[in-house]
């Protein structure tokens, strides 16, 4: 059997406890250069094992890292904890110079944790497990509608701003404010309206708050293997690095 196949046939469950222990590890651990490369090795391990394109994972990364830079970039300039220490002609406070270092290596190694438990597990299977894990039902269902809807927001959007701008594409930034929140203000009404008529219209189909999957799950013999080793090894690395 290909490493693969016996990656992806686990049950979604173990693939989220996993990827959550291994989130949890990283965040609430003190990075080294050590700890990082040795994390973000077990990782390329999985992407090359389950064939996952570099291009998924990049375009993920830079979407999250302009938020994570955003957070931590104004540390260096304003912390005065550690030393002052100057590159290219500015004056940086170390201690918030290795803080911003360490957010940005612990929101990648997040990241692409996700990332690899998306690309290798399918969304409905992922909600299941969830619902299986007794997450509250009300976040499995706002989780399930975000991911299915928010595309045809965002194309409903775009349709409204084509719109307005071959009616015009010039004009005073006051105008141009007012007309991005009427298209807002018509964008959340119509989204309210479409939502209405799509619980309608799965409540007649049978809907009744439960995820359905053509998979029934159970954690097999095989996973609690693949749970116990990648507890040891991210554990080893923990330690060690």
């Amino acid at each position: 059997m290909k490493l693969a196949n016996f990656n992806i046939s686990l049950d979604p469950r173990i693939k989220i406890i996993s990827s959550f222990f291994f989130i949890f590890l990283v965040t609430t651990s003190t990075p080294t250069l050590l700890s990082f490369f040795s994390f973000l090795s077990i990782e390329i391990s999985l992407i090359f094992i389950n064939k996952i394109p570099l291009s998924v994972i990049l375009k993920r990364i830079t979407v999250i890292f302009p938020f994570v830079i955003l957070v931590g970039i104004f540390l260096p300039f304003f912390s005065n904890k550690g030393e002052p220490i100057e590159i290219m002609g500015m004056i940086l406070d170390s201690w918030g110079l290795q803080r911003l270092t360490d957010i940005c290596m612990k929101a990648s190694l997040s990241v692409i944790s996700l990332t690899i438990l998306l690309e290798t597990t399918a969304f409905p299977d992922i909600v299941k497990g969830l619902e299986l894990l007794k997450v509250p039902q009300l976040m499995i269902i706002i989780i399930s509608f975000i991911y299915r809807y928010f595309t045809i927001i965002l194309k409903e959007g775009k349709r409204m701003k084509i719109a307005r701008d071959v009616r015009s594409t010039s004009g005073p930034f006051s105008w141009q404010l007012k007309t991005m929140g009427n298209i807002l203000g018509q964008l959340f009404i119509r989204s309210f309206e479409k939502s209405e008529h799509i619980y309608h219209a799965m409540i007649v189909r049978g809907y009744s708050g439960t995820i359905q999957t053509m998979t029934t799950f159970h954690i097999s013999l095989q996973d609690v293997i693949f749970f116990i080793g990648v507890c040891i090894v991210l554990c080893i690395v923990r330690v060690i690095a």
